[in-house]
């Protein structure tokens, strides 16, 4: 059993090389690693070149700007259909020593499962552990639609459509899946530009559960480019992603009705943090801040009572 990696790449040269040195000291060996530099101005495709002329593993595929979900088709696109596994890794992110191997052999022990997926960490430009535990808070903390209401999930409990409709509990360069079933979900929605590996998990979730562990994978780097864009920007890609769910021919009628749901508890706890928020910014004399979040208010309100009463037109893309 082996497994592709993709990695996408824009303008990734102070980071692509830890990349692919986390790769390459995997002690799972049985890989291909498919590069793709996302039409990068800078020296990532000559790094990654270096390193695929050292390595047969590894592929470098080089194209004109696509987006994440763009290159990431491109490198799916590429792998080997021999190899049964799929996993993808952001150009500044890294994996620990035993990522694959222990990935690979709790997803061989469950074959039930759509895929497994462990835990990340933040990082700061230079690899240095910040914010201890918060990253990996956000995963464990896993809550579930039941009804019309969320509740706890324990932790020896499989990830399933009806968590990750309420939140992404899943880190993106984290999770090993079963390429058959990006077959039946179909690619990444390249049309999308934030959410897009949200947007991925639910759609796959729709076929099977994935395996949830509660071990530190992943290194998530944080710096000045990849801080995922504004609240604004966040705020309205995850509704698009929601109100696609909704109106998603492949879902059935129960996980279109759990996703209504979802996006309803998650509207009202939007709702709760931006007053809090914006009166802790009155109180500190954040103006400026407070007037921002009245309006980030506005628009979920907006996008909530109005988006998902009207279908949302998707093609359902397919390799």
């Amino acid at each position: 059993m082996s497994i592709s990696i993709t990695v996408p790449a824009y303008n990734s040269e102070k980071y692509i090389a830890a990349t692919i040195e986390s790769i390459l000291n995997q002690t799972y060996t049985d890989w291909e690693l498919i590069i793709v530099d996302d039409g990068s101005t800078d020296k990532t495709f000559e790094i990654a070149e270096r390193y695929s002329q050292q390595d047969h593993r590894i592929k470098v595929v080089k194209q004109s700007n696509k987006g994440a979900s763009g290159a990431r088709n491109t490198g799916i696109r590429n792998s080997d259909p021999k190899r049964p596994y799929q996993i993808w890794l952001d150009a500044d992110d890294t994996w620990e020593p035993d990522t694959l191997a222990f990935l690979m052999n709790i997803l061989e022990t469950h074959p039930e499962a759509m895929g497994v997926y462990g835990l990340a960490r933040y990082v700061d430009r230079t690899g240095k552990q910040i914010r201890l535990g918060e990253l990996e808070a956000y995963s464990l903390d896993r809550k579930a639609v039941e009804g019309n209401k969320l509740v706890s999930v324990t932790k020896e409990q499989p990830t399933t459509y009806n968590m990750v409709i309420f939140y992404n509990y899943i880190p993106s360069g984290g999770g090993l899946v079963r390429k058959k079933y990006i077959e039946k979900a179909g690619l990444f929605d390249e049309a999308l530009r934030s959410c897009e590996d949200w947007d991925m998990w639910l759609r796959l979730l729709l076929y099977g559960n994935m395996i949830a562990t509660e071990k530190v994978i992943m290194n998530y780097r944080l710096h000045e480019s990849n801080k995922s864009g504004s609240k604004r920007k966040l705020s309205f890609s995850e509704s698009i992603v929601r109100r696609k769910i909704i109106h998603l021919e492949d879902a059935s009628v129960e996980k279109r009705r759990i996703a209504k749901i979802a996006w309803k508890l998650k509207y009202i706890v939007s709702v709760k943090n931006r007053i809090k928020w914006f009166i802790k910014n009155i109180r500190v004399k954040r103006y400026p801040d407070a007037l921002a979040e009245i309006r980030h208010l506005l628009a979920d309100i907006v996008r909530y009572y109005c988006w998902s009463l009207f279908p949302f037109p998707h093609q359902k893309i397919r390799s």
